[in-house]
This record gives C-alpha cells, sequence and structure tokens, in this order.
C-alpha cells in the first residue's frame, strides 16, 4: 500500500486511461493492450510500475495522444473539485497557539503528562514527578519522597475507573494516596536488566474492560495488578521481548509493540499470542518490526507507530489484516513531517495525535486521509517551542498539553488568546516593522494600510500573513517623506493619503515602486508649511487637513484656493484650537473637529463661511463636554454621536446641545478614552490606556478585557481603530496591533474547581506528620481542622484549578458563624484569621475564573476552636455541681437562723398587730368623725340654702305680679347668686365624697333624653335669668348604664358652665349622638370660649378659675369632678374650643341596647 497523497495520483492518471480508450473505441481506433502481468489491483500495490506502463503507453501509440490531450481535460473538470475539495479541507487546519510552561520543573525533558479527577495536571520527567495547579508545581523525587519511588524517571501516569493513580517509573510502580500527599511502592517481580538502556522503565499503565490494571516494562515484559496481594504479577508470555508500549481492545485482546519482533496480539485468557511483522517485499506488511507506540482511535482503528518508518494503520479486509503506511513524502505538506514517531495519541474528542522526534506534532484529518503539521518556526512565537514532541494530552478543558524532549511543557489553550496579536518580531523581516501603531485604511481587497510611528507605512497582505514596508529613503526624493506616519485617508478615487509627522501629506502615486508626491507639491502651494498632519478629510467640494500647531485647512479642488482657519480669543465662531487632531463629518454633513483644546463642529450650511461653534467643559456641569483633549468623535448606526476624550466617553444629544458622560463610575476601566468602533450588533468597542472595553450603550454594561486576554498590550493609541469590510475590528497600542471578530471571542466557559492547599498556624504550614498536629491527613482532603484557643493566628490557602491565566482567578471567602457577607479579595489566595472565640465555624471559599465564571459552590471546611479549660463543660459542669452544694449548705444554715429569726418576729408581729389594731380603730373613729361632718354640711348647708332659693322664687313670682321692675332684677340676682353657691356647694360635696373613697358607682339602665331633660331643669332658672335658650337634640331610643346621679352632676355643671360663659339672650345646644357603640353627649355655648393655655390644664385643679360673664366664680372642681366619673365610667370627656367663639365639652358612655330591662325614671 503507498500513501494517500500518491493514490490520488495514480486515480487520476488511471481515469485519463480510461477516458482515453473510451474515446478511441467508440472512434474506430484499436484498442491498446495492457501487459498482461498488470491488471488494476496490482497496478494499486506496485505504483512505479504503473508510471512506466504508462509513459510506454502514451509513447507507443501516438493515436492516442490527442485522445489523452482530451481524456486530460475531462480529468481535470472531473477530479479538480476533488483535488480542491481535499486541499480545502486539509486547509482548514486547527489554529493551535502554544505557550511554553517550564518555570519549576526540575527537568524540562517531558516524558509523560496526565490530570487526576480534581483537576490537577500531573507531569513526569527524567527527574522526578510534578503537580501542577496552574501556577506552582510540587516535586515528587528521591529522596524526598523515598517511600513511593526509587527512581526519578517517570515512563507513564494513569488513574483508574476507581480514581486511584498509578506512576510508572524506571524501578517500578507506586500509588498515589491522597490522603498523605505520598506514593507507595507496588512489588514487581522484575526480570533481567534489559540491553535497551531504560533497564526496568514501566512504559505503559492501563485498564482493560474488565477492570484489571496491567503494565508493561521496557525490559522484563508484561504485568497484572493482583488486589488480593496488592502486587503485580507476571504475565508470562514466550519469546515476546521488550516492550515499548501497550494498548488493550475488546474481548480480552492485548495489543503490544515491540522493540524487535513487531506487532503482537495477545489473547489474556488463554495465552495466544499473534506476531504481524515487517517483510520487505510485502508493502502491505507493517513498515518495522522497531514499534514505539501504539493506540486504538474511537472508531476501533487499530495505529502503530515505529520509531523510523512511519506511521501504520491495521486495515482488515474480507477477514485477511494488512497494514496502511503513513510516510514523510518530499513535496506533501499533508504528510508526516518525519518517519520518527515518539508517541500516539488519541484525545477524548477521537482526534489522533503523532508526536515525531524532530518532527514536530501532526493531528490526522480522517476526511482528507492526510495530516496537519505543528512545527517550531522562529518567526511565530506561538509555535511550538521545540520539534522534538515526546506527548501530548488534552485535558478535561479542551487545553493541550504538549511534553517536549528539551523545552518543557507547550499549552495550547483555546482560552487564552482572545485577540490575534501582530507585532515586529526581528528574526521576520516580513512582518510589522515597528510596533507603535496611529492609524489603519482597508483597501477595496480586505488588505490593511497601517500607520506607525517610526517605521513609515505598512501593507499588511492578508493572504500571505506578512507585511510590506514603505519608508523613507533620504537620497530617492520620492519617497515616504517621513518614518512617522500617524494618518492614513484615501480620497474619492481610492488614491492613499498619508500624513506624517514633519512630512506633511504624502500621496502614493505608484504602490509597486513606493512612489510618493506631496500635497504641497500637487497643489503647489509655497504659502502654507502643512507639516504635521493628524488626518484628511474628503467631502463633496473640500478637502479638510487637520495640521497640528497651524490649525484647520480647507482647500477648494475646484477652484484651488486654500484657507487655514485658526483660534482667534476675540472672535467665539473660530475654531477652538490651532492643534486639531481628527475630522469627522456625520450623517448631517457637518464637520466636527477634535483638538487638543476643545471641540468644534462647521454646520452643512457654514461650512463655506467657516463658522465654528465649540464646546468646552464647563466645571461643575455635568451635561458639558467632560474634557477638552479629543482622541476621536465616531457616529453609530443610530446616529448617535460619541466623543472620546481624555476624562470619559461622551454622548452627545442635538434636542439639548450637551453631553452624557461615562466614566469610571460607570464600569469604565479608566477614564482615558482613545478610540471608538461599533460592530455589526451595536456594541461599542472602546480603546482606553486599561485595555479594550466592550459597552452596551442600551443597559449600560462594560465588559474589560486586557494584556491577559492576548491584547498588544494594556495602552492603545488615539483614533488606531479599524472595523473591516468583514466586521472584523483592530486596534493599535504601543505593541502592534490587535485584530479579532467580535462574534467570535472565545470565552472561557468553565467554573473552576477550588481547593484548600495549605493550612499555616502563626504564619508556618501545618505537617499533618508532625506530633500534635491539627492536621490528620493532607489539607486538600480535610473537612475539619480542630484548633486550641491558644492557636489563634491561622491561615487558610487556596487555589482553582483553572490553567488559563491563572492569576487571573478571583476569590471570595467567608467564616460562617462569624462574618455575615463574602470576602471579595480579588486575585489573593489566602484568608487569615486572629483571636476567634470558641465555637464551630464554616469555611468556604470559592472562586471565579479569568473571565469571571464564578464556581458558588468552591470548597468548605469545618473550623473547630476549643475553648480553655474553664470554659469545657467538664469544668462548667464540676463547677456548678460544687457551687450547688455550697449553695444546699448555704441553705440549710440559712434555714435554721430564720426560724430563729422567725420566732423573734412572730413575737414582734403580735406587739405590732396590737398596735395596728389600736391605730385602725382610731383612723376608723376619725372616719366617723368626718361623716359625721360632711352629715352636717349636707344638712346644716344645703337645707338653708334650699330654704333660701325657695324663699327668693316666692319673691320672684311676687313682684313678677307687682311690675316692679328694679326690685324685680334684684331678686332674680339673688336667687342666680343663691344657686350658683349651692352648685358650688354640690360640687365640693361630691369631691369630698371621693377623696374619702366613697365615690363607688351605682349603675342602672338611664334613658338619655329624660336625664338631659332632668339636668336640663335643674339649671333652668340660671339659664332664665340670663335668657339663654337652651336648645337639646335627643333621640328616645338611646339608653346607657351608668349612676343617674354622677351623670346628672356631669350634665349640671357642663350646661351650668356654658350658662356662666355665654352672653344674654344666647343659645346653648345639648346634642346626643349614638355612635358605633357609643352615646357621645355634647354641651355647645357661643360664649367666650378658652385660648390654648386654658384648654391644656381645663380638666386639672386650678387656683386660678375665670370669671363668668357675670362675674360668676366656681371652685375649679366642677371639670375634675367631671373627668374622675365619666372616667369610672370607662368613657373620655373631652372640650374644643375657639377663643370668642364658644366652647364644646363632650362625654362618650357605652351605649346600652337591651331595652327590655326596668328603665330608671327620672321623673
Amino acid at each position: 500500500m503507498f500513501s494517500g497523497y500518491f493514490f490520488r495520483l495514480v486515480v487520476c492518471e488511471i481515469f485519463n486511461l480510461y477516458i482515453a480508450f473510451v474515446f478511441s473505441f467508440y472512434l474506430g481506433i484499436l484498442p491498446i493492450y495492457l501487459p498482461k502481468r498488470h491488471s488494476i489491483n496490482s497496478l494499486l500495490e506496485d505504483d512505479f510500475d504503473l508510471e512506466m506502463d504508462i509513459f510506454k503507453i502514451n509513447n507507443s501509440i501516438p493515436t492516442l495522444i490527442k485522445m489523452r490531450s482530451l481524456a486530460l481535460l475531462l480529468c481535470a473538470i472531473f477530479y479538480l473539485p476533488i483535488c480542491t475539495a481535499y486541499s480545502q479541507s486539509l486547509e482548514e487546519k486547527p489554529d493551535l497557539k502554544f505557550q511554553r510552561i517550564y518555570e519549576g520543573l526540575v527537568n524540562n525533558r517531558i516524558s509523560t503528562i496526565a490530570q487526576d479527577h480534581l483537576g490537577f495536571i500531573w507531569v513526569g520527567t527524567s527527574s522526578g514527578l510534578h503537580k501542577y495547579d496552574g501556577l506552582n508545581f510540587r516535586i515528587y523525587s528521591t529522596p524526598t519522597d523515598s517511600t513511593g519511588f526509587s527512581s526519578n524517571y517517570i515512563g507513564a501516569i494513569f488513574e483508574d475507573s476507581k480514581k486511584r493513580l498509578w506512576v510508572g517509573t524506571g524501578d517500578g510502580v507506586a500509588r498515589y494516596n491522597r490522603q498523605s500527599d505520598d506514593f507507595t511502592k507496588i512489588l514487581i517481580p522484575f526480570d533481567a536488566t534489559s540491553d535497551t538502556g531504560e533497564g526496568d522503565l514501566v512504559n505503559t499503565i492501563l485498564e482493560d474492560e474488565d477492570g484489571v490494571i496491567w503494565i508493561s516494562s521496557v525490559s522484563s515484559g508484561l504485568f497484572f495488578f493482583d488486589p488480593d496481594k496488592q502486587v503485580f504479577e507476571s504475565y508470562k508470555v514466550k519469546g515476546l521481548g521488550p516492550i515499548n508500549a501497550i494498548v488493550a481492545d475488546i474481548g480480552d485482546i492485548m495489543w503490544i509493540a515491540t522493540i524487535r519482533n513487531g506487532l503482537a496480539k495477545l489473547n489474556t485468557s488463554n495465552g495466544e499470542l499473534e506476531y504481524f511483522r515487517h517483510a520487505s517485499d510485502n508493502p502491505a506488511s507493517i513498515s518495522s518490526d522497531h514499534l514505539k507506540s501504539i493506540a486504538i482511535d474511537l472508531d476501533g482503528n487499530l495505529w502503530v507507530a515505529s520509531l523510523n518508518n512511519g506511521l501504520n494503520r491495521l486495515v482488515v479486509d474480507q477477514g485477511k489484516i494488512s497494514f496502511q503506511r503513513y510516510l514523510h513524502e518530499p513535496g506533501n505538506p499533508h504528510s508526516l513531517f518525519n518517519n520518527s514517531i515518539y508517541n500516539l495519541y488519541v484525545d477524548p474528542k477521537g482526534n489522533l495525535w503523532t508526536c515525531n522526534e524532530n518532527g514536530g506534532l501532526h493531528l490526522y484529518n480522517k476526511e482528507a486521509d492526510g495530516f496537519y503539521r505543528y512545527l517550531h518556526d522562529s518567526k511565530i512565537p506561538t509555535s511550538l517551542s521545540h520539534n522534538s514532541i515526546w506527548n501530548i494530552f488534552q485535558d478535561n478543558q479542551d487545553r493541550y498539553w504538549v511534553g517536549t524532549a528539551q523545552s518543557g511543557i507547550n499549552l495550547a489553550d483555546p482560552y487564552a488568546s482572545k485577540f490575534e496579536h501582530y507585532y515586529n518580531n526581528s528574526l521576520n523581516s516580513e512582518s510589522l516593522n515597528n510596533n507603535i501603531i496611529r492609524d489603519f485604511l482597508e483597501n477595496e481587497e480586505g488588505d490593511i494600510w497601517i500607520a506607525t510611528d517610526g517605521g513609515g507605512l505598512n501593507y499588511f497582505d492578508r493572504s500571505g500573513d506578512v507585511f510590506k514596508h514603505f519608508e523613507n529613503d533620504p537620497n530617492d526624493p520620492t519617497s515616504l517623506a517621513s518614518n512617522a506616519v500617524i494618518s492614513l485617508n484615501k480620497n474619492e478615487d481610492g488614491q492613499l493619503w498619508v500624513g506624517t509627522w514633519g512630512g506633511g501629506i504624502n500621496i502614493l502615486l505608484d504602490e509597486e515602486k513606493g512612489i510618493f508626491t506631496s500635497f504641497t507639491s500637487w497643489i503647489q502651494n509655497t504659502t502654507y508649511p502643512i507639516q504635521h498632519v493628524f488626518d484628511v478629510h474628503f467631502d463633496e467640494n473640500y478637502i479638510w487637513i487637520a495640521a497640528f500647531n497651524e490649525g484647520l485647512y480647507r482647500y477648494d479642488s475646484n477652484s484651488g484656493e486654500l484657507v487655514l482657519f485658526k483660534h482667534d480669543e476675540n472672535n467665539p465662531n473660530s475654531i477652538s484650537s490651532n492643534q486639531p487632531l481628527r475630522i469627522f463629518e456625520d450623517s448631517k454633513s457637518n464637520i466636527w473637529i477634535g483638538s487638543q483644546a476643545g471641540l468644534s463642529v462647521i454646520e452643512s450650511s457654514d461650512k463655506k463661511a467657516g463658522i465654528f461653534k465649540s464646546y468646552q467643559p464647563a466645571g461643575i456641569n455635568s451635561q458639558s463636554i467632560p474634557s477638552n483633549s479629543i482622541r476621536q468623535i465616531y457616529e453609530d448606526s443610530n446616529h448617535i454621536i460619541w466623543i472620546a476624550t481624555e476624562r470619559g466617553l461622551a454622548r452627545y444629544i442635538p434636542e439639548s446641545d450637551n453631553f452624557i458622560s461615562f466614566d469610571k463610575n460607570d464600569g469604565l476601566p479608566v477614564n482615558e478614552i482613545c478610540s471608538i468602533v461599533e460592530d455589526d450588533k451595536g456594541y461599542l468597542w472602546i480603546g482606553t490606556i486599561k485595555g479594550i472595553v466592550k459597552f452596551d450603550p442600551v443597559d449600560v454594561d462594560f465588559t474589560t478585557f486586557d494584556k491577559f486576554d492576548g491584547l498588544q498590550g494594556d495602552e492603545f493609541s488615539r483614533y488606531s481603530v479599524l472595523k473591516t469590510q468583514k466586521g472584523e475590528l483592530l486596534f493599535g497600542g504601543m505593541n502592534g496591533f490587535n485584530l479579532f471578530d467580535p462574534e467570535q471571542l472565545n470565552t472561557n466557559p468553565y467554573a473552576p474547581p477550588v481547593y484548600i492547599t495549605d493550612f499555616r498556624l502563626f504564619n508556618q504550614s501545618v505537617d499533618f506528620r508532625e506530633a500534635d498536629s491539627p492536621l490528620q491527613k493532607d489539607i486538600t482532603v480535610t473537612d475539619s481542622v480542630v484548633l486550641s484557643y491558644k492557636q489563634n493566628v491561622f491561615t487558610f490557602e487556596f487555589k482553582a484549578l483553572n490553567y488559563t491565566h491563572p492569576e487571573e482567578n478571583q476569590f471570595a471567602y467567608i467564616l460562617e458563624g462569624f462574618e455575615e457577607d463574602w470576602n471579595y479579595v480579588g486575585s489573593q489566595r489566602n484568608a487569615t484569621y486572629t483571636n476567634l472565640s470558641p465555637g464551630t465555624y464554616l469555611f468556604r471559599v470559592k472562586a471565579s475564573n479569568n473571565d469571571g465564571v464564578w464556581n458558588e459552590t468552591g470548597t468548605s471546611l469545618v473550623l473547630i476552636v476549643t475553648p480553655p479549660f474553664w470554659k469545657t463543660a467538664w469544668f462548667i459542669a464540676l463547677s456548678t455541681l460544687l457551687v450547688i452544694g455550697l449553695l444546699i449548705l448555704a441553705y440549710n444554715w440559712r434555714v435554721r437562723a430564720i426560724k430563729a429569726q422567725n420566732l423573734q418576729l412572730e413575737n414582734t408581729v403580735k406587739e405590732r398587730t396590737t398596735m395596728l389594731n389600736h391605730a385602725n380603730l382610731e383612723l376608723k373613729n376619725h372616719i366617723n368623725e368626718k361623716d359625721k361632718l360632711l352629715s352636717i354640711i349636707a344638712h346644716d348647708l344645703r337645707n338653708p340654702f334650699s330654704s333660701i332659693i325657695g324663699y327668693m322664687e316666692l319673691l320672684e313670682e311676687e313682684y313678677e305680679d307687682t311690675g316692679n321692675t328694679e326690685h324685680l332684677e334684684n331678686i332674680q340676682y339673688l336667687l342666680n347668686v343663691s344657686r350658683n353657691t349651692h352648685n358650688l356647694l354640690e360640687n365640693l360635696l361630691n369631691w369630698a365624697v371621693k377623696e374619702t373613697k366613697l365615690f363607688e358607682i351605682k349603675a342602672e339602665v338611664i334613658q338619655v333624653c329624660e336625664l338631659i331633660e332632668t339636668a336640663s331643669a335643674m339649671v333652668a332658672s340660671q339659664a332664665d335669668y340670663k335668657k339663654i335658650k337652651l336648645d337639646k337634640s335627643c333621640s328616645e331610643n338611646i339608653f346607657v348604664l351608668a349612676d343617674q346621679n354622677m351623670i346628672l352632676t356631669v350634665m349640671r355643671n357642663l350646661i351650668s358652665n356654658a350658662i356662666k360663659f355665654s352672653n344674654h339672650n344666647a343659645k346653648i345646644e345639648i346634642l346626643v349622638l349614638e355612635k358605633l357603640g357609643e352615646v357621645i353627649i355634647s354641651v355647645r355655648d357661643h360664649g367666650t370660649g378658652m385660648d390654648e393655655a386654658m384648654l391644656k390644664g381645663i380638666f386639672s385643679k386650678s387656683n386660678h378659675q375665670k370669671r363668668g360673664t357675670l362675674g360668676e366664680v366656681g371652685t375649679g372642681l366642677g371639670l375634675v369632678l367631671c373627668q374622675e366619673i365619666i372616667e369610672k365610667h370607662e368613657g373620655e370627656i373631652w372640650v374644643a374650643s375657639r377663643l370668642g367663639e364658644g366652647s364644646t365639652f363632650s362625654f362618650s358612655l357605652k351605649s346600652y341596647v337591651d331595652n327590655e330591662l326596668e328603665v330608671k325614671s327620672l321623673g
């Protein structure tokens, strides 16, 4: 068999013959003969003889020449699409960018790489084993780990289905103990020393479909693990010889790559052995007996690699086994680079990789039956660092770890670089020649013109990925005038205009020859210097030129007029500065000019007149432009004008002619904005001096990218930005430029696992092996820690296993039971606590990857701080028992003392009781005397006043009949004074009764209307004297349960007070309402009223009483008595009054609704 590449050539020639034969037959030409020893199958087996026979045929039959030419044409029509498809399929080479990892390795010869289920990367070298967490290597080697293995040569690393990690070394196998972070050596019955130079190196460890662990050793053959004996037993195979690799197939089949005996097929259940050897006379045999590696892909194909004779794929056709060879083919870039294959690897996605000695890395393309090559290229820093590749491994997040023979690890991380970076490579003359990028311009073919500050003009041929340089040649006046190129533009004819510092405008006349002419020569200008040109803009009538330190030029192409606009402090309509940087024409044909000292605009109607409107920052005015240093002006697809300034991003609001600003407070990483461009989805991309920002103007959301994402650096140049015809974006900076498609940015989607990796007490790492250590096992697998109260300064260290820019991982931690909120600490990877109170806590830590994807679960550890002995439960219990005992003793002593004291007290009590009885008797006598006094007052004072009032009433009637008005008035006056005095006496008696605790309610059902009538009758003569009308409003169906005499006293007092403070001929309103189960009775007068000061103390006893309208006085006890009575009835009393307008006194009583009870008549 031969390679796929040459096979296609053969097929094409055969097709030529077939077409020629058919045409000759139909045209009557005698058919040509093929030599009898050849058939189509035999031709396919001997490509050299086939070519010779084709040559003979083509030269021996002249008649066929024309037919063959026609056949070739048809062959091209038929075969070209096949060849094109083949070429295209191979051109889609996966883009792998490699970064070198070598710091921390004890040896750069990488023999094997693997990953455990926790996510740690294990690396084997010829000088020891390494565990990698993305930042540091933990090294396991002799004599530091003498219990695990005595050889530092690591040949294989494998984690089985039970999550046990096995390591093959130069003298056996070691199994990792995760609890103690060390290794246990497993015994192997090795045979005599091998003559291969690698001794007893274990080169393969695998697990078959039955879960049996197998290993192969270079010198000692094949072994399997006996779990009962915990040793490896030898699997005896006679004559097998040294082994380089093994692979397990289904059905107890083991394929073995031997060093001398070719490929062996072993049935491990019955010991049957079959060899496949190289035969020099059989191209379908395996290419060599010295085999180096072996693998089975996901389709079940067996691949076998030889150290010097390429790659073989086992083919089974109708039960017959043959091998298809893949060899290096000169001139075929899709063949192997060389035939020295060191290792084979099938990644989890089914891709087959070959690791070649001095031949780089190869990826097999199954569809095209060819290979992609990955080689070291000094011109490409992201290529492999070395061409001798010993192994490759794909981790659980799609990164490829490539082990080299001399240069450490090469990591191909799909998430490491989001942006293509172009910069000056001193080893590549066709790279960018200067890293300071000032401007871009795309031509119609999609290639890019690049302005560099110091390297002249660069032309980026994207198809060839090369740069052509146009630089100043002092000896050539037609060359570029200055290497400091600061702007690029093209006119309506597509001609390139190059703005330079010190060399003015250079117009490219001949790209092939690099011929330029100056703008001043082009227009024959001798008036103006036009030296430092930052921008050129072409509108339909003018060419506008921004010349630094000169001003803004306007050139009229039709008239040839060149006008310079300069800043004039006395002219508010002049340009804002003589240092213009950018010129921009918006969709309304307005010209915007950004300068070092402000923003100016010329409206479309003012272009000819040259009238400018300027914008400057206005201090505290937040709606002014934030800075006068303008970097770029841009209009998005929604016709919104955006301004890049030194102090933030500004959005122009045309309706109000002002600005909205965005700065660090809104989410920008820094206020200094350099450039703006919009992508196809409406997002703005902003270049700053701290990375690139993706801005969503709708949600006002900012996403920042920095140098860790693959940017040329953090600082970008002002206005150095471009959007290509394909929607790609370019940003230029101080270290080259970045090119990327914003829709294809590769974000790391994986939330990293988090582990606690170290525990320190008083800043010293704790070793669980030490005596009195608070750790019982390695901290990585520890779930709880117990500390004494003296161990009061401790630190947790933690890491997140994200290998994409691990220094950008973010962390947060919390100690539950001590803290309520998470501590977000950025990239800090430790947490320290001091002087915790005794108790149980839960330490939790979580992390995010470099793109901010958080593992919210994280990891946790229970922390127990034990108290001092005097705070322990046993001490507290013992102390409690002691205290209880002492209390019992004290209690018994106290009881005895109390009994003695009680006896003494009993005698004292008897004596005091006698004295108390005597005092009570005297008090009762005093009360009786007081009662007698009250009775005397009630009888001897009230009766005379009653007689006087009666006598005066008789006199009143008598004089009414006589008509003696003068005497009648005097008598009525005396009658009124007597009644008032009587009322005062009644209040005084009632108050005295209350004060002597004889104030008891005798409740009965009262009809309120009758009570109002009775009370009104009691004060009728008082009202008549002042000719006051009592207006009563009351429903007959309103009842209350109250003390009749007490409520009458309240009503009499309230009505009497209303009369006292009313003028002659006034009206007093008495209103009764029933509301929400209460009866509210109000007495309203229209008299003198009260001010605020009097209202505050209206229901309190006072020595100063207000006189009535006729000078009436009172004791000041009436309203106090009323309040006491109403509160006794669980009601309320209140007053509303205005000075000069009168007062309204109201009180409430509970309504009584049971009308079947006997109602007390007041008549």
